[in-house]
């Protein structure tokens, strides 16, 4: 895909350079294991310019406002909610809806 993409193979047009700039920031990410994990639980890969501490700062926020969810508690809430009224009417609600 590099060679097929590469600005020399496609007149440097500004789109093939930006095309090829994407493609090197994939490979970059993907063949740096650190990078790839930060990007498969983030959705990036730390060089953004929101720096690292800030980015935790938020995200440290936002799990005190919002709490990860745990499987049990999930688990827990199914046998609360199944073939429970709250269903029932839900499911009504939304047909009619």
């Amino acid at each position: 895909m590099a060679l097929e993409k590469h600005p020399d193979k496609n007149n440097q047009s500004e789109e093939s350079i930006k095309n090829f700039q994407k493609l090197q920031k994939a490979y970059e990410v993907l063949s740096n294991p650190k990078k790839r994990e930060r990007y498969d639980q983030w959705g990036d890969d730390g060089t953004d310019t929101f720096n690292s501490k800030e980015w935790m700062n938020a995200y440290e926020y936002y799990r005190s406002v919002h709490p990860e969810i745990q499987k049990n508690e999930v688990l827990d809430f199914e046998k609360k909610y199944r073939l429970s009224q709250e269903e029932k009417d839900d499911l009504i609600k939304f047909y009619k809806e």
